[in-house]
């Protein structure tokens, strides 16, 4: 828990850092990693990061957010 939480510390200084999703989930996520998990995150208005889930780096995050 602490790793993520202090990913999401890290994403609120720097929002633009992760990886853009826009060709393999959807325009306008992206995801970075947290230990075991990935966060995917979209960036709305004044580069507030909207967290949109947490998932297990193992499942299978395109059929979950995939077009």
């Amino acid at each position: 828990m602490d790793d993520i939480t202090e990913r999401f510390w890290l994403l609120a200084k720097s929002s633009r850092i992760g990886r853009r999703r826009d060709d393999d989930l959807r325009p306008g996520l992206s995801s970075f990693p947290a230990d075991d998990y990935v966060i995917i995150h979209s960036i709305i208005e004044n580069d507030v990061v909207l967290v949109l889930r947490v998932v297990h780096g193992s499942r299978d995050i395109i059929a979950l957010f995939g077009q």
